[in-house]
């Protein structure tokens, strides 16, 4: 089986440190797992590394080591900044010929104490102002220490420093001076020295967290730092820069988007204690303005170092790939924030880049493949017409500016004066062993297909994947849970491992030409209606309820298996059976979120008074149902407990329309009732209801959706009503002659009809109806199969919505039978095969991609048109129930 790599979640230094532990030979094996991986082996570092400790460094030309630094150059061209490998910030007058270095800032770090592996850029921790009349700038310098008796680098402290022009008596420049204005110390042992960025009055890092501090507010704060923290794992960042409005600019390796700190609150905890465990609370998740309000898709980026310029609140881009490219938008008003449009100018078609550039704002400074320097100009109209760019290459440059390729070189402009300098920054190891937490926290953000690549790299990250907490992160937030047989606190790391597996395997096979495991069984079911069955999530748990409301189940993984009683009957055996029976798909409310299985159940049994007539009162009944396990912890069945129980008395009564979501339960009688069943318990006479008129058609089937609305479906009409602004009403609805004692009832607002921009498309044959957050997904067939979905306003300010409708298959040539899950769906046509699908959800202006395969090697006469009853699907297992009008005749396939 062939997996494809997905690294593009994991920077670059979190990769070399990890490499830094392997054998040459596993790197290079590296080399043919994914183009990321590739690029992360051909780092200096790695071998850098493993030259110290060998021989072949006598080999080299040249020496291993220089010093490690970043420079800038400031606005005029005059002062060049340079921080060395101790944090010493010095400075040299470029207009003074054979000038020295000047300290400006002295050395911050003992040089005892080795150095990090990487320090934060000086580009990064650098705030000019460019409305000052002379050079003013702050800058940030951050100090890893140890503390006492505790592990290196447990404490970064910052130190911003105000830098301005210094003056003599005649007010002449005669050189940069500094002076301390915050400092404050931020204790934690995962810090990424490359995510910082300082500006205005803020200073923004990563650890386990993005963190924004201001940097006047934290002055002397310790251990009680304030601080706003976004909930955003810090190996996904490449580059951090703070944008006006208190919004952040959040840069991966090829993606990015903006964040706003505006409506987060201060927090004084600790992030992360001395053991390296994360001890803060939930913080709430920021706005996410460009993923939600960008008016199109943002382009990817090729190049990790992306020239960032703002003015005002404009953002510009400067990226290169195959093409050079300049893309802008305005930032919006975090307080009404709008549509943002983006302007992507191809400034230049297949551009040979070295890797290193630098452009300001209408100028830049390009190192080209040819070992040649362009300098560049560039404008952009504001009328659309196509930009222009000017470039001129300079071949006859001498020196190691463009000789060295072995190098790693930094190139800075000055846009004032286009003066430039290149200089020599190479990359340090420092890491000697990755700790196994850190090790799996990294491992932890792979796709699981990556984790099984990773075996076959070492031994030891072979080890590390299979670790128990690895595969008890992932498939707890998966719907792999409900496979295992077991407590998860109960299961090895294998049996994790094997159940998530499991349901991956299930999902690929289920639109793919392999010939799935047949299981044949006679269940022996009595048919009540057409869904009186449903799988339990899971596949493993098969449930019925039969014509006395009886609720049974049957354990499918076991062979022979009988079918258990979980529910006994409701209704006597010598009572008339009402014409109709509920629908099980209705009654039950499965929780997804769950552990291991858990739903409610909702149970209506009509019953006559004494000396009255038949079925005036349906007593209500809801039962919670969870797996039963053993002293082991090993599923052995189902158990049942009454939640809740009341009555409703009215003669006229639909018991196929009783619909159990949440705390909610509706049916219809002459009105449209919808009970909150916790607080109706123990009621019948006065029982509080929701009561509004019907739709204006006849109803067919009620589905209750998020956020008190209810979803009314007709013969081929559909509307959404919400009961959010309705009184309740304690009033009997009808009398025993059927005559309403009280039929004023305020109509709600009906959201639907008046809310939607296009007129809802009309719904012909079996309609199936999918939740998933505040989207509706409806799925139809009968000469087409057809997708529709839309959102769901808010109702207490409610927009208007649209609603996007797709035919998904023409001409499908439909029996009456099919399922459909949240991404998967199975069929029968009219010759006699089965059919699975999947589709994907649609983004915002995309429609639904879908897959089908037939598998005509499945047959059986259950398939015949005029034999098929019922079908169904779990979406976690794909094990599929197919069921024929022969009584007791039933198959079950998994794929």
């Amino acid at each position: 089986m062939t997996f494809h790599a997905n690294l593009e979640n994991i920077c670059f230094d979190v990769l070399v440190e990890i490499m830094l532990l392997l054998d040459w030979k596993d790197i290079l094996k590296l080399r043919q797992l994914s183009s990321t991986l590739d690029l992360a082996t051909r780092e200096r570092a790695l071998w850098f590394n493993l030259v110290r400790s060998s021989p072949t460094r006598f080999m080299l030309p040249k020496q291993m080591h220089r010093s490690s630094y970043t420079a800038a150059i400031l606005p005029g061209g005059r002062w060049f900044l340079q921080v060395d490998e101790h944090l010493q910030v010095l400075y040299m007058d470029l207009d003074t010929l054979d000038s020295p270095w000047q300290t400006l800032i002295p050395a911050s770090v003992d040089p005892s104490i080795a150095c990090p592996y990487r320090y934060a850029p000086l580009n990064s921790v650098l705030d000019i102002d460019l409305d000052a009349e002379h050079t003013t700038f702050n800058i940030a310098i951050l100090t890893p220490f140890r503390l006492e008796d505790g592990p290196p680098f447990l404490v970064t402290r910052f130190t911003i420093w105000h830098c301005t022009t210094d003056f003599d008596e005649n007010g002449c420049i005669t050189g940069l001076k500094a002076v301390v204005l915050s400092t404050f110390e931020e204790r934690t042992i995962c810090f990424n020295m490359r995510n910082v960025d300082l500006r205005g009055d803020f200073i923004a890092y990563s650890n386990y967290f993005v963190v924004v501090v201001d940097w006047k507010l934290a002055n002397g704060c310790t251990e009680k730092l304030p601080r706003f923290c976004f909930p955003v794992m810090p190996s996904q960042l490449e580059k951090l820069c703070i944008l006006p409005n208190k919004q952040l600019l959040y840069m991966t390796l090829f993606r990015w988007r903006i964040i706003s700190w505006v409506n987060l609150p201060l927090t004084h905890d600790l992030l992360v204690d001395i053991f390296h465990h994360a001890i803060c609370p939930q913080y709430p998740s920021p706005p996410d303005i460009p993923t939600s309000l960008l008016a199109e898709k943002p382009p990817l980026f090729i190049n990790g170092s992306i020239p960032l310029h703002i003015q005002g609140d404009t953002i510009s881009l400067v990226n290169f790939g195959l093409d050079l490219t300049h893309t802008s938008f305005r930032l919006p008003d975090p307080s009404s924030p709008s549509l943002i449009s983006m302007k992507t100018t191809i400034l230049e078609q297949k551009v040979r880049l070295g890797g290193n550039f630098d452009i300001n704002a209408r100028c830049g400074l390009i190192h080209s493949t040819d070992d040649s320097l362009l300098t560049a100009t560039y404008d952009i109209p504001q009328d659309g017409s196509p930009a222009s760019l000017n470039t001129y290459i300079c071949a006859n440059l001498p020196s190691m500016v463009h000789q060295s390729g072995e190098e790693t070189f930094y190139t800075a402009i000055d846009g004032d004066r286009n003066l430039s300098h290149t200089t020599v920054v190479p990359v340090q190891p420092n890491l000697e062993k990755v700790p196994l937490d850190i090790l799996l926290e990294v491992i932890s953000l792979l796709e699981w297909h990556e984790i099984l690549q990773l075996r076959q790299v070492s031994k030891s990250l072979c080890a590390a994947t299979h670790e128990r907490t690895i595969w008890y992160n992932i498939i707890k937030s998966s719907p792999s849970r409900f496979l295992l047989q077991k407590q998860m606190r109960r299961c090895s790391s294998q049996e994790l491992e094997e159940a998530y597996l499991r349901t991956q395997l299930a999902s690929r096979r289920w639109v793919k030409p392999t010939i799935p495991r047949r299981v044949d069984a006679r269940l022996g079911l009595e048919y009540t209606s057409l869904h009186n069955t449903a799988i339990l999530p899971g596949g493993r748990w098969l449930l019925q309820l039969d014509k006395n409301l009886q609720v049974l189940y049957m354990d499918l993984d076991t062979p022979e298996s009988t079918w258990q009683t979980l529910i006994t009957a409701s209704l006597d055996p010598s009572t008339p059976r009402p014409a109709l029976s509920p629908s099980l798909r209705l009654i039950l409310d499965i929780d997804y979120e769950a552990e291991h299985t858990v739903f409610n159940i909702a149970i209506p049994t009509p019953y006559q008074l004494e000396g009255g007539p038949p079925f005036l009162v349906t007593k209500f009944t809801i039962w919670g149902c969870a797996t039963h396990f053993d002293d082991n912890g090993c599923a052995v069945g189902l158990k049942a407990a009454q939640l809740s129980t009341f009555e409703e008395r009215s003669i006229r009564f639909a018991l196929d329309m009783v619909h159990l979501r949440g705390d909610f339960i509706v049916y219809p009688t002459s009105f449209i009732v919808v009970i909150d069943w916790k607080l109706a318990n123990g009621y019948s006479e006065k029982l509080p209801r929701f009561c509004f008129p019907a739709t204006g058609f006849t109803l067919k089937e009620l589905y209750i959706l998020p956020k008190k609305q209810l979803f009314c479906m007709g013969e081929i009409q559909w509307t959404v009503m919400s009961w959010r602004n309705l009184p309740l009403t304690t009033d009997i609805l009808l009398d025993r002659y059927q005559y309403p004692l009280r039929s004023q009832y305020s109509a709600p607002p009906d959201v639907c009809v008046s809310m939607l921009s296009d007129r809802p498309p009309l719904l012909h044959g079996l309609t199936l109806l999918h939740i998933q957050g505040d989207s509706v997904i409806l799925t139809n067939t009968v000469n087409n199969l057809i997708y529709i979905s839309f959102k769901l306003p808010n109702p207490t300010s409610p927009s208007p919505f649209s609603i996007k409708s797709t035919v998904i298959h023409k001409h499908f040539p439909y029996t009456g039978c099919f399922d459909v899950g949240s991404l998967c769906g199975l069929m029968c046509p009219n010759n006699n095969s089965i059919v699975t699908t999947v589709y994907e959800l649609p983004g915002e202006g995309t429609h639904p991609s879908h897959s089908m395969f037939t598998w005509a090697d499945i047959s059986s006469p259950i398939l015949a048109p005029k034999n098929l009853l019922y079908m169904a699907v779990d979406g976690v297992s794909r094990r599929c129930l197919i069921a024929s009008y022969s009584e007791g005749d039933f198959q079950v396939i998994d794929f």
